[in-house]
């Protein structure tokens, strides 16, 4: 991550992939980081600014 001001992230139980691609929650599995929020804005800023500053069209 470049920045964790820019998520919201609460870790919880993994859950099980059903073979229809939903999934059950659990208690008991090991834990994941799952991101429940993103600041969209201030990834894309901070891409195109990268991006922008190595690959000018000259």
């Amino acid at each position: 991550m470049i920045n964790k001001d820019w998520f919201k992230s609460i870790n919880i139980s993994c859950p099980n992939i059903k073979d229809d691609t939903s999934y059950e929650l659990t208690e008991n599995n090991h834990k994941i980081t799952m991101v429940n929020y993103i600041d969209i804005n201030k990834i894309f800023n901070d891409l195109f600014k990268k991006i922008g500053d190595n690959n000018e069209i000259k």
